[in-house]
């Protein structure tokens, strides 16, 4: 009788043992369909979001973020509709789209800087004058007021961000100069700009240091705070837009974006804070 009792005593502690290792498990699985968010919107704010979607869910394991691009129109669209949580947005609301439930959040701005050798004399080109040489239209700096010498166009290939920034403030649709010379990254851009008495090229403004000139645009001159007040041509705005009442998880990731670390994480990334 004691060999009996001795092994249900074992059976149930051997039971008690297993339900332990077992319920880690069975909490981590129940947290991690606790909740799921979906992101989406301007492409060129992805890049960006992805570094802020890390950092915060090491801090809420139990979130789950699912972010995509599809534009900024569509992002606005698909969150007013309840197809998503969050939108992101590389530009402001839109009068006609705003509303009363309707709350878009700043967390950024950046800058695409256009930078040339400081051999070259002239040190401001209009926006239009730019979109005629990065679209290969004007091809000599003698029809820019410059030297009599070929212009050299440098700049970034698909998938920059800064790229994408060019595209949309200078270019309007029109293609980039089939001569121009696309460069992987932006030290790249830097070096070779640096190199040719001829070059122009484009950069953020993190990644201008010493060695090229950067240009003024339509008369302004490129700073912080010509980016923050707005009056630098090239700049952008960047938002996250939610609608009506959103999830708890959705305003604790943007109070997260406008926090004093979700900056530091955006500006790390190359965007100007704006807290």
């Amino acid at each position: 009788m004691k060999h009996h009792n001795h092994s249900r005593g074992l059976r149930l502690a051997a039971f008690c043992c297993s339900l332990l290792l077992l319920l880690p498990l069975l909490g981590c699985g129940k947290q991690a369909r606790q909740e799921s968010l979906l992101i989406a919107g301007s492409s060129t704010l992805l890049p960006y979001m992805e570094k802020l979607k890390e950092a915060f869910q090491k801090n809420h394991p139990q979130i789950l973020i699912e972010d995509d691009a599809g534009g900024s129109t569509a992002g606005l669209i698909a969150v007013k509709r309840g197809a998503i949580d969050l939108a992101m947005m590389s530009r402001e609301v839109t009068r006609e789209e705003d509303d009363q439930y309707t709350r878009d959040y700043l967390i950024g701005k950046d800058a695409v800087v256009i930078v040339s050798n400081p051999a070259n004399p002239l040190a401001n080109l209009s926006r239009r004058q730019l979109q005629g040489i990065f679209g290969g239209q004007v091809t000599n700096w003698s029809q820019a007021g410059g030297n009599n010498a070929s212009i050299t166009v440098v700049g970034r290939k698909v998938g920059s961000t800064t790229r994408k920034g060019m595209e949309e403030m200078v270019m309007e649709g029109i293609d980039f100069a089939k001569s121009a010379t696309l460069l992987e990254s932006a030290d790249a851009v830097f070096k070779t700009v640096a190199a040719d008495p001829n070059a122009i090229g484009y950069l953020a403004l993190k990644d201008v240091h010493d060695g090229v000139r950067a240009l003024r645009v339509d008369d302004v001159s490129v700073s912080r705070e010509t980016i923050l007040s707005g009056r630098y041509p090239l700049s952008r705005d960047f938002f996250l837009v939610i609608y009506d009442k959103p999830k708890n998880a959705i305003q604790n990731f943007v109070d997260f974006a406008l926090s004093n670390d979700g900056q530091k994480i955006l500006e790390h990334e190359g965007l100007i804070r704006v807290y």
